[in-house]
């Protein structure tokens, strides 16, 4: 026979009127960093230590792009980052990158040499496997935590971050 039982998760708002007045109280998390678009940031989007996120949709639609001008994004804000690329090669990966830097799609060599100059002492590639097994996925992470002094951001543009 079913028997009803009361939820343990479900909290009234009402619970919660210590917690909010705390967090209004609370200052300004300015941890991390800001994703380099003026509304964004305006609303407080920043990507911080600690934090995972996810980038999902359709083939095509642009979160490559997007991933790569966020690592653009840290890296003008003296971020580290290391791209673990599980779909492109660096090759395809970095070209991209630095044409969104550029602004153009063909910089000139003295513009893509400049732009790597700017890119070397942040930016890292995973450059193994495009489908790695998890021990891989590990050992990155673990290197990422070692080689870094827990401050680099991993950016995988197969639509996984691991801060």
């Amino acid at each position: 026979e079913a028997v009803w039982k009361e939820p343990t998760s479900l909290r009234s708002v009402m619970e919660f009127e210590d917690d909010l007045d705390q967090y209004f109280s609370a200052d300004e998390d300015t941890s991390g960093f800001g994703s380099g678009w003026q509304k964004l940031d305006e609303e407080d989007i920043r990507f911080r230590p600690n934090e995972l996120w996810g980038v999902a949709g359709i083939n095509g639609h642009g979160k490559s792009l997007m991933l790569g001008q966020i690592c653009l994004n840290a890296v003008e804000q003296d971020q580290k980052v290391l791209i673990a690329s599980m779909e492109m090669p660096a090759r395809a990966t970095l070209g991209r990158m630095m044409k969104q830097a550029a602004g153009v799609g063909t910089p000139p060599k003295a513009y893509r040499k400049a732009i790597i100059d700017w890119m070397a002492p942040n930016i890292w590639l995973f450059v193994d496997k495009l489908t790695p097994k998890p021990k891989d996925l590990i050992w990155l992470g673990r290197t990422i935590m070692k080689v870094s002094g827990n401050s680099l951001r991993c950016w995988s543009i197969s639509r996984c971050l691991f801060p």
